[in-house]
């Protein structure tokens, strides 16, 4: 197996710069390449979880939840898009604990599609392509396994050890 595509800082761009008049699709793309986080933890996403003081957001691990405890992880994510969110969420009056995001997976997926589209890409871009993206970016920043399993949210490190291999062109079996 391997990585079908990488999305690179020229695609992002252009995805974002077609796309700019929807603060929405720029929002919801930009979290996806900067956090590595799956989809339904991306539209998990409430205000409260954005720490403005330190540029960090905090992902609900959908993985790792129990009905006792919520785990979660912190990423760093670039000041100017917490500023794009700070005004998005104040523009769009959500409240604190309120969704940012209130549409599904497949819409989600059809919205990434559009964004694509109107910026005349021909591949089909999905989610997770953001995510393997992610990891591609920090293993080539010297991160490691444990640390990377963490900014993923794996539970097992086998699972980030096949993401390093897939990233490599490493062969699996």
């Amino acid at each position: 197996r391997r990585i079908e595509m990488y999305i690179d800082n020229d695609t992002l761009n252009a995805i974002i710069g077609a796309n700019r008049d929807n603060a929405l699709i720029c929002i919801f793309t930009k979290l996806l390449w900067h956090t590595g986080a799956r989809l339904v933890e991306v539209l998990d996403t409430v205000p409260m979880n954005i720490s403005l003081s330190n540029n960090r957001i905090r992902i609900n691990n959908r993985r790792k939840r129990t009905r006792e405890h919520e785990y979660y992880r912190e990423i760093d994510i670039p000041q100017d898009l917490i500023e794009e969110l700070t005004i998005f969420i104040k523009n769009n009056k959500i409240k604190k604990d309120e969704k940012i995001f209130k549409f599904t997976p497949k819409t989600a997926i059809n919205y990434i599609h559009i964004a694509c589209n109107n910026a005349g890409l021909e591949e089909k871009i999905t989610p997770k392509m953001f995510r393997y993206s992610f990891a591609q970016n920090r293993i080539m920043m010297g991160v490691d396994d444990f640390e990377l399993s963490y900014l993923l949210g794996n539970t097992d490190i086998k699972k980030t050890i096949l993401y390093r291999n897939l990233i490599l062109g490493k062969h699996i079996a």
